[in-house]
């Protein structure tokens, strides 16, 4: 992961190491979306009192007020069992260690209601204990909302459970003042409210990026760089790699939706494999048979389109969407969609990857 597979020169001429492992500030929100909408529909907890005297908005926030001992955290694993989300991510900020172990042992043996499968596939858990280190609850829970918002780029819809604010504020007072820093009300810092109040304005429904070019494996996403890298020495190098993995993404798609309930989840990802490569082989020998010159310039990249990361990831992310509620907003309905989202992404790196061949073929 760390390793430099890559280098990249800048317009200052400074070489740039390109590595697999991407480093992100917590701290900083991710903003890669069009723009943040209004809350438009109810967060379902079933959990009837909230849902019914205190209803919390998808893309809202809420907290859980109440003395020590009062109930507060089994309120809140019981939203983050039965919540109709797709990924729960709990933030222990300063907990005690036994109601975290709980956690752990009790969420593997609980069957998601949404998918059957254990609770536990869906639940990230940071965990920072009352007797780690003050300074690392800041962390705990900066690196929750992170790893929230990177999954609703993916179009996910998101459970934050920051357990407790309260510890989160009294670790700020204590940092505060052994920087000397000057205090405000009750020795907390001057920057108390604001500094939490940006936490929670990080929560919210986005527009994604959409489109040919805003959603590009390769210009946006970076995905499947050495065939791109490798194959678009001529245009008409692109033009095959690119019909290639057009015709391998769409029909796969097709056949991956129509057997996604079938399929094992244990075995999902080689059986994927499986049947993208068996069109990839088709492809190839047609290929061989009838456009040899251009089976000889593709060479070994041809046959790893099997493997390439935008196949599969298009693959991957289509069959979790097919047949979810029609009112979640990660539904897409058919079979015929997946196909539409495999055309539209195939069309999308065919076009790029025959510019850029065109491109360096009139440079050379």
């Amino acid at each position: 992961m760390t390793e430099t597979i890559a280098t990249l020169t800048g317009p200052d001429g400074k070489d740039v190491p390109v590595q697999m492992m991407q480093r992100w500030p917590v701290k900083v929100p991710i903003k890669c979306f069009v723009e943040r909408l209004e809350p438009t529909e109810t967060l379902e907890t079933t959990v009837r009192t909230i849902d019914t005297f205190f209803p919390v908005a998808v893309g809202g926030t809420y907290c859980i007020p109440g003395p020590f001992g009062a109930g507060k955290t089994v309120l809140q694993q019981t939203t983050a069992r039965y919540a109709k989300v797709d990924v729960v991510i709990s933030a222990a900020c300063g907990e005690r260690a036994g109601e975290v172990v709980e956690t752990l042992k009790e969420f593997p043996e609980i069957k998601d209601p949404k998918t059957g499968q254990s609770l536990m596939k869906r639940t990230i858990i940071i965990c920072n204990t009352s007797s780690m280190p003050v300074a690392s609850r800041e962390a705990s829970v900066y690196t929750a909302v992170t790893l929230a918002e990177y999954f609703r780029q993916m179009g996910l819809n998101v459970l934050v459970l920051a357990d407790s604010t309260s510890r989160w504020a009294q670790a700020m007072r204590e940092l505060s003042g052994r920087l000397e820093e000057i205090p405000g009300e009750e020795a907390f810092p001057a920057y108390l409210e604001s500094r939490i109040a940006a936490f929670y304005e990080r929560a919210g429904r986005v527009q994604l990026r959409n489109g040919l070019i805003d959603e590009n494996p390769t210009l946006v996403q970076l995905l499947g760089m050495c065939p791109t890298l490798a194959v678009t020495t001529s245009a008409i190098n692109g033009l095959g790699m690119g019909l290639s993995s057009l015709v391998v993404l769409a029909i796969s798609n097709v056949v991956i939706s129509l057997l996604r309930n079938i399929i094992p989840d244990e075995v999902r990802l080689p059986a994927f494999i499986v049947v993208v490569a068996s069109f990839v082989t088709v492809v190839e020998l047609l290929m061989e048979a009838y456009m040899e010159s251009l089976y000889a310039a593709l060479g070994i990249f041809l046959p790893l389109i099997a493997v390439n990361c935008a196949i599969m990831g298009a693959s991957l992310f289509m069959q979790q969407r097919i047949g979810m509620d029609p009112n979640s907003s990660q539904y897409i309905g058919s079979v015929g969609d997946a196909f539409v989202y495999a055309l539209g992404s195939g069309i999308g790196w065919l076009l790029a990857i025959v510019a850029l061949a065109a491109i360096r073929e009139k440079m050379a």
